[in-house]
């Protein structure tokens, strides 16, 4: 963001001030390898950059191995989202729910696919972290910055296939799934510190 700031309007780098993104706060560490209701879940408002419809596929690809697997999208609707996505078999679309079902969500959850083409920062592959929920995130934009070595990164012009192949590393491997739930956890643990350090050393300037 601040460097499209600098490119759009000219402004010096020294005049723009970076303020950290608050970052979720971290729940008790959950591990849902072996969870009976397998949920991949998906959260953020329902629009096309979000890049939904390769999820879908994805999923679908996922499925004929996986057939225990459901995937849950989550979020504010749109225009676009009433006319393209429809619920199938094993996918639900939830529109958007309060946080304390939200929050429940994440907890219950087996992973967050979140394979948008664009976003400022991404905060649902954080939340899901807090939880130790493993995240699979697009490596574009201020993503990843945000979950840095803590969420399986993938391409998403490659699209289904890319979706598709990091579920199936998460599926066969236990020991992949605790190392991201493991490492996710420890991303949104040093965030909070760091932010904490920030906002401590803010007050003491003032």
């Amino acid at each position: 963001t601040k460097y499209d700031i600098q490119e759009s309007f000219g402004i010096n780098s020294e005049r723009i001030v970076v303020q950290l993104q608050p970052p979720p706060p971290l729940f008790l560490k959950q591990n849902n390898y072996s969870r009976n209701d397998k949920t991949i879940l998906f959260v953020s408002t329902l629009e096309p950059r979000k890049n939904i419809e390769s999820l879908i596929l994805a999923f679908k690809l996922f499925s004929k191995k996986h057939s225990d697997f459901k995937l849950r999208l989550i979020g504010k609707e749109t225009a676009w989202s009433r006319k393209i996505l429809r619920p199938a078999q094993n996918i639900e679309i939830m529109g958007y729910l309060p946080a304390e079902e939200l929050e429940k969500n994440y907890r219950d959850a087996w992973c967050l696919v979140y394979p948008s083409w664009l976003e400022g920062y991404g905060l649902p592959p954080l939340e899901s972290m807090a939880h130790g929920v493993p995240a699979i995130v697009s490596n574009n934009s201020g993503m990843v910055e945000a979950v840095q070595d803590g969420a399986i990164l993938i391409d998403p012009y490659r699209g289904a296939e890319e979706i598709s192949a990091a579920l199936e590393q998460l599926a066969e491997s236990e020991s992949l799934y605790s190392r991201y739930s493991n490492l996710g956890y420890e991303r949104v643990q040093k965030l909070n510190h760091e932010f904490n350090l920030k906002y401590l050393d803010d007050l003491w300037k003032k």
